[in-house]
């Protein structure tokens, strides 16, 4: 594994100071596995000195990039409906994934995976079956056939020759984002997923679909977690990188009916996370108990 584990740099954009420890969080927990592939932090705050020492100390590296040019928080959107309107999009830097393998390329490493800071490893990753993929990017694909941005592998040499940025730049810049008949003033359909998807529809860029345990999405009740995977639900420990969709760092959700899975994957998550985020070593406990409100909640459903 060593040589091609080399050749891959895991990634997470950052868009402020302040998402640095669930990016670190995210990578380190996948750095288990595979302590010879390189881990950046991508993001434009260089000068902030408390980041880039979390970063330096957690061993991780710093890549600033900069494409709030092609990639605005604000942008006019085409509206079927309302044809001159604006609308406040996603942080920009959600955009990224389409711009950071090439710089990682030119920073030597043939291969790179984007993690979102609500994911976590909890397993090692089959990297040369990735790697042999031959396509651009590989993902794992949500019942409806579209692949989740949340964890994303790239063939740098492949990104380059489809011009990765570029497309993906023009792809942002003429999609007709909304075409809702009642849009509340705010339209967020252009998202990141959104833009990769448009990117497979309109450019032919070639996303490999891959398991599911690769990308499990988990949310914190039942009917919504077999609604967004494509496979049978998998325990914790059979997954390979966790994304847990509800946000590891947010209050739990009340009052729904509780997906135990996600209380193990949260417990998990804040295991880990203590390292990083020391002030929180409470955190887990909590979701213990919320584990135990899970089980509860099950023998309830299985009860005659």
């Amino acid at each position: 594994m060593g040589a091609r584990e080399r050749s891959f740099a895991f990634f997470c954009v950052a868009d402020r100071p302040a998402y640095v420890p669930k990016a670190i969080t995210a990578m380190r927990s996948v750095q288990r596995f595979h302590p010879d592939a390189t881990y950046v932090v991508v993001g434009r705050f260089g000068a902030d000195d408390d980041a880039q020492e979390m970063i330096s100390r957690h061993r991780l590296r710093f890549a600033d990039l900069d494409l709030s040019d092609r990639f605005s928080a604000t942008v006019p959107i085409k509206r079927r409906f309302r044809p001159s309107s604006w609308a406040a999009m996603w942080p920009s830097e959600c955009y990224w994934w389409a711009g950071a393998p090439e710089m990682l390329h030119a920073m030597g490493f043939d291969h790179s995976c984007a993690l979102d800071g609500d994911t976590l490893g909890v397993g090692p990753l089959a990297l040369d079956e990735i790697a042999d993929l031959g396509s651009t990017m590989a993902g794992v694909a949500k019942p409806n056939g579209k692949v989740n941005s949340g964890v994303l592998f790239f063939d740098h040499a492949r990104v380059e020759r489809f011009d990765l940025l570029a497309k993906a730049t023009d792809v942002y810049r003429t999609a007709e984002t909304c075409d809702h008949r009642e849009c509340p003033g705010i339209c967020r359909v252009f998202g990141d997923m959104a833009l990769l998807h448009e990117l497979e529809r309109v450019a032919g860029l070639d996303v490999a679909r891959i398991g599911n345990a690769y990308n499990h999405l988990l949310t914190w009740d039942e009917r919504t977690y077999e609604e967004r995977n494509t496979e049978a639900p998998l325990a914790v420990d059979e997954s390979r990188i966790l994304h847990l969709l509800s946000k590891p760092w947010n209050p739990p959700v009340r009052r729904v009916r509780l997906n135990p899975i996600m209380c193990d994957a949260y417990r998990a998550w804040w295991g880990f996370a203590r390292e990083i985020w020391p002030d929180d070593v409470e955190r887990a406990n909590h979701f213990g108990r919320q584990r135990d409100l899970a089980s509860h909640a099950v023998a309830r459903l299985v009860r005659p």
